[in-house]
C-alpha cells in the first residue's frame, strides 16, 4: 500500500517507522530531506507523482485544517489519520474522504481492560493524572523551539495531552458541566500553557478530576476509578492495573498502540479508532475548558 506521511518531526518519524514495519510503501511531504525515503516538498507535487491508499497528517496542530482543505482540493479519496488534536481550535468542515484522529491510547490493553470491566458498573468518581517534564520529551532537541512550546502553533499541555480528554469520553461518556484552570506556572521558555486542572461531571453524574502538565520529572499517567463495588488504579507507565487487591500486568511498548491503530485503519476496522466527530467533540471540549478558565465560570454542555 502507498502511504503518505505529511510532516517529518518526531511523531512523523515514528509513523514512518511503524508503517514501514507494516510493509507499506511510505512517502513523505516535508522540508526535511531524507535519503532513504522519497520526500516531496509540497502536497501538490506528492499528488502529481503518486496515488495513495492512506494518508497521515503529522505536521503542527495549527496546520491541520489547512492540510485537510488542501487534500480536499487535490481530490483525496482515501482514509486520513490526523495527529491529535484534530484542530488547534474547534471548527466544522465537510470533506469527501474519511478522517480519523490519532488518539492511540484507545488501543492500549489497559484501556480495553478498563472498558470491558466497568461497562456494567456504577461509576462514582474518576481521578486522572498525566505529567512529563517538557524538556525531556524529545531528547537532543531544543524544547523551546518545539510546537509544544508555542501557543500560536497549537502547543500546550491541554492540547498535547488531550489523549486524556478523548480517553475519558471513550471510557466514561460525555461531560455535562466543567470548571477548569489552564495556566503557565513555570519558568519554562514557552508561550503555551504547562498546567491544567479540570473538574467535571459526566452525563451519568460521575465526578471527574484531571490534571495535565509539563512539570513532572517522573513521567506519570494514571487513572483511578471508584465504582460501587470496585477500585481500579490504572498505570499506563508501568503497565499495571490494581483491581481492588489484585495486580494485573500488561505487556505494551510505546509503539504498540500506534502499530495497532495503523493496522486497524489499513484493514478498515474502525471499531476502536477515533472518528472525525469524536475528534470534533474533543476539540470543542478543549475550547470550553479554556473558556471556563478565562471566565472563571462553570460551563455546561447542553
Amino acid at each position: 500500500m502507498n502511504v503518505l506521511v505529511i510532516g517529518y518531526g518526531s511523531i512523523g518519524k515514528r509513523h514512518v517507522e511503524i508503517l514501514q514495519s507494516l510493509k507499506c510503501n511510505v512517502f513523505i511531504v516535508s522540508k526535511q530531506l531524507n535519503k532513504d525515503i522519497l520526500c516531496y516538498p509540497t502536497l501538490e507535487i506528492a499528488f502529481a507523482e503518486q496515488t495513495y491508499d492512506y494518508i497521515v497528517i503529522a505536521n503542527k496542530t495549527n496546520e491541520h485544517k489547512h492540510t485537510l482543505d488542501k487534500l480536499q482540493q487535490l481530490g483525496c479519496s482515501c482514509a486520513v489519520l490526523v495527529e491529535k488534536p484534530l484542530y488547534a481550535t474547534y471548527c466544522e468542515a465537510i470533506y469527501d474522504f474519511e478522517i480519523y484522529v490519532g488518539y492511540n491510547l484507545r488501543f492500549h490493553p489497559i484501556t480495553q481492560y478498563l472498558k470491558n470491566s466497568i461497562e456494567k458498573e456504577n461509576i462514582i468518581s474518576i481521578q486522572g493524572y498525566v505529567g512529563q517534564y517538557l524538556p525531556s520529551w524529545r531528547p537532543n532537541t531544543d524544547y523551546s523551539a518545539s510546537y509544544s512550546a508555542s501557543k500560536a502553533n497549537g502547543g500546550g499541555a491541554l492540547r498535547d495531552l488531550s489523549h486524556e480528554l478523548d480517553l475519558y469520553h471513550y471510557l466514561f461518556g460525555e461531560w455535562y458541566s466543567l470548571q477548569a484552570l489552564v495556566e503557565k506556572v513555570t519558568n519554562l521558555k514557552i508561550t503555551s500553557d504547562d498546567h491544567v486542572l479540570l473538574q467535571y461531571r459526566n452525563r451519568e453524574g460521575s465526578l471527574v478530576q484531571l490534571t495535565l502538565n509539563y512539570l513532572d520529572h517522573i513521567h506519570q499517567r494514571k487513572i483511578i476509578v471508584n465504582t460501587t463495588t470496585s477500585t481500579y488504579i490504572a498505570d499506563y507507565i508501568n503497565n499495571t492495573i490494581v483491581h481492588n487487591e489484585q495486580v494485573i500486568s500488561f505487556k505494551s511498548k510505546r509503539n504498540d498502540t500506534y502499530f495497532l491503530q495503523h493496522t486497524a485503519l489499513l484493514k478498515k476496522d474502525y471499531t476502536i479508532v477515533c472518528n472525525y466527530n469524536e475528534g470534533l467533540y474533543t476539540n470543542k471540549m478543549i475550547d470550553k475548558i479554556e473558556q471556563a478558565s478565562i471566565e472563571k465560570v462553570t460551563i455546561f454542555n447542553e
